[in-house]
């Protein structure tokens, strides 16, 4: 019997560089010429060994058989640490007879057979944030039987993807809670890639104790439990074979190809002895069909041996297993070895027709590796036979900056501090702006300061040979302390000067700038009108140059209202989003006006020659109507004192609130259309009347369609 697997590097290589973004930070750190925000301060290294045993013990938790850490068939509520990678494989096996067909459930006229099953599950895991797992498993078996034909039914890499959220902190420093979102990408028998219409979903809330973080005698113990819902689509590979047998399949089919027609809910708990070099660990999980996908079981044309759910629908034919294994964790760092055996509780002997049988045991072997992106190196101890003499301590001397804006008191965060025409490393503003330099010599220094939203600036101060007040921007201060630890006996306090550096804002506004051109032929049109409205409300009319060009400047952020029209051309108008400090480009093309115009302009009504056409059905605008809506823009533009209400009607067809629901929304999308293009909203209504106010009979095709329609009616005395 031959297992096939379909490749996984593609999975691989995106998880891994999901990891591998957990490293980033950590060597932005410790890179060289790196800038600092604030000065570093001290890890204690009782801290620092805290943490990294933390990383080693994280190590210890492997992947499960959905791919997620956890147990064998359990996801526990945590992961490794962040920036930690899991692989593993696993393998399950069984070999039997008189399991699907024996004397109390016959297949047809055979009493008995053998049956086998041989699976495998590769999966990766990784962890890029405190609080969240990625992960993904490739499932492949093969069953084979006697009594079916092949006897070898075989099912192709079978895919999960999933993603797990947990707490990053224990509730009581024992309790984890989380959750996982499962994707199953199911292959038919003998087919090559997934199968669509069978791809499930399982849901499911995660729970944990760990007794090992008890206060005082803590307990090697860990207790997990979670409870899920698992939409199930698996029935529907099915779908072809049996609409061409006429029948359902047998019971070892479905046993063969894993196929449920029900959903099911799943609970689950487990226990885990946490020990040094082994984790032994016992679970029990039971699913409880739902029909969701409301199935109907045939009493008269049920395999034989089977019994349906709406007439069996106690434990004894739900599926649940009993699993005993043990983890053991060889010297090598990270890697591990499972030995595990599920035992059949229910569902081995009492078969449903909805759910797939129930294997009476299952031997599981495997082994799994995790390793650390960011662990750091090993320090060195480096032993020294004399001790170099003692020198006597240097006066040291910093620069306590404080970054601000000019007439303003509040710090310029992330400001960007360099030493001018020195070669040390420039410094950055912590989050109230301030900074403060590493030990200098005496001398004279000036600071360029560079930060967003800033013009550049600079600010100087003179360190004296000898301790006094220091000269800082003209303004002398007294040195003052800073606060440190406890010194040495034989260390001087370091003296600190203090420097004050203004920066001035730069303009918070943006522009607009763009080109007039003919959508024919693209040429540029000089002296066109252009017309901006802010985010305000407010307008300001400029006229394009011979190039066609516009420069709106100093424009308010927010959505802005662009229109232009030419005297020979329609107009046109759109929105923009206009942000702070950036400029904004557009491109308008103008049509040339028809000689022969779409709509006739009387004092009460813009009438169309035309109708405006939807979908089907639908409130969406065909695209043969955007030419006739743009001459109604056209003309709303150059009658700015009028009000139009857009009137929307159908014909006799489908119900009247159907059709009165129809024509708002359709009056509503012609609204909609002619804001985007620059008509002010407070100038346009919309309103629906349905199969109200037929213009024709609704009793021949074209006096229906007449009927369908949008009508543009001006107020009272506002003609154009």
């Amino acid at each position: 019997m031959l297992l096939h697997q379909s490749p996984f590097t593609a999975l691989v290589f995106v998880l891994a560089l999901s990891a591998q973004s957990a490293q980033g930070e950590e060597a932005a750190r410790t890179a060289p010429g790196a800038v600092p925000s604030s000065p570093p301060a001290a890890v204690p290294e009782n801290a620092e060994k805290d943490e990294k045993a933390a990383r080693r013990e994280s190590l210890f938790e492997q992947n499960g058989k959905s791919g997620s850490t956890g147990l064998l068939h359990l996801v526990a509520p945590t992961s490794g640490s962040a920036g930690t990678l899991r692989f593993s494989l696993l393998a399950d096996w069984f070999s039997g007879s008189n399991f699907l067909c024996n004397a109390g459930t016959p297949c047809g006229s055979h009493r008995q057979a053998s049956e086998s099953h041989l699976g495998s599950s590769v999966a990766l895991s990784v962890t890029p944030l405190p609080f969240l797992e990625a992960f993904a498993s490739l499932h492949s078996f093969s069953n084979e039987n006697d009594q079916s034909s092949p006897a070898l039914l075989q099912v192709l890499s079978n895919t999960t993807l999933g993603v797990k959220g947990f707490a990053p902190e224990r509730l009581a420093g024992v309790l984890g809670v989380g959750g996982t979102a499962e994707l199953l990408l199911l292959n038919g028998s003998g087919s090559v890639g997934p199968s669509g219409k069978g791809t499930s979903f399982r849901f499911a809330a995660l729970a944990d104790a760990d007794f090992r973080q008890l206060s005082g005698q803590s307990l090697p113990l860990r207790i997990t439990s979670n409870f899920a819902y698992f939409f199930d689509n698996s029935a529907r590979l099915l779908e072809g074979t049996e609409a061409a047998r006429g029948l359902r399949v047998a019971r070892f089919e479905r046993f063969g190809l894993g196929i449920n027609r029900v959903d099911q809910f799943q609970w689950g708990i487990g226990a885990e002895a946490t020990l040094p070099f082994v984790r032994p660990f016992v679970e029990w999980n039971v699913g409880v069909p739902v029909n969701r996908q409301s199935y109907r079981c045939n009493e008269a044309s049920r395999y034989s041996g089977d019994q349906c759910l709406a007439n069996d629908d106690t434990l004894s034919a739900f599926p649940s297993t009993l699993t005993l294994g043990a983890r053991g964790f060889p010297i090598l760092k990270g890697l591990s070895a499972t030995v595990a055996v599920d035992i059949g509780t229910s569902g081995t002997s009492n078969f449903i027709e909805e759910l797939a049988p129930t294997l009476p045991w299952d031997l599981w072997l495997g082994f799994g590796y995790a390793f650390d992106i960011v662990e750091p190196p090993e320090q060195r101890v480096v032993v020294v036979e004399k001790p170099a003499p003692a020198l006597a301590p240097k006066a040291t001397r910093r620069v306590r900056g404080l970054v601000h804006e000019k007439g303003k008191e509040d710090g310029v965060p992330d400001a960007i501090v360099r030493y001018g025409g020195r070669s040390i490393t420039a410094m950055a503003s912590g989050a109230d702006g301030r900074f403060v330099s590493q030990d200098l010599e005496a001398g004279s220094y000036t600071f360029n300061v560079e930060a967003a939203g800033f013009k550049p600036g600079e600010c100087s101060v003179t360190i004296p040979a000898e301790s006094g007040p220091p000269a800082a921007g003209g303004a002398p201060s007294k040195p003052a302390a800073e606060p440190a630890a406890p010194a040495a006996p034989s260390a001087r306090t370091p003296e600190v000067y203090d420097v004050d550096c203004e920066l001035e804002a730069l303009p918070r506004a943006g522009n607009v700038l763009g080109r007039i051109t003919e959508v024919e032929t693209g040429t540029p049109i000089p002296q066109a009108s252009v017309e901006l409205t802010d985010s305000l409300g407010r307008s300001l009319q400029i006229s394009t140059d011979e190039s066609g060009r516009f420069r709106f400047e100093r424009v308010l952020p927010g959505v802005v209202t662009i229109s232009a029209q030419a005297p020979a051309q329609l107009f046109r108008g759109q929105s923009l989003t206009v942000r702070p400090r950036e400029d904004v480009s557009t491109d308008l093309g103008l049509r040339k006006r028809p000689r022969t115009p779409l709509i006739d302009v009387t004092p009460k009504e813009i009438k169309l020659r035309q109708p405006i056409h939807f979908e089907k059905d639908s409130d969406a605008i065909a695209s043969d109507s955007s030419a006739l809506l743009e001459e109604v823009a056209d003309a709303l533009a150059r009658a700015r004192r009028s009000h139009v209400e857009i009137q929307g009607y159908t014909d006799d067809s489908g119900a009247p609130e159907h059709n009165k629901s129809l024509s708002e929304a359709r009056a509503r999308a012609v609204l909609e259309w002619l804001v985007s293009h620059g008509i002010e909203q407070s100038r346009l209504s919309a309103t629906g009347y349905g199969q109200e106010r037929p213009l024709s009979p609704n009793v021949t095709p074209q006096g229906r369609a007449r009927n369908r329609r949008i009508q543009l009616i001006l107020s009272e005395g506002a003609a154009p």
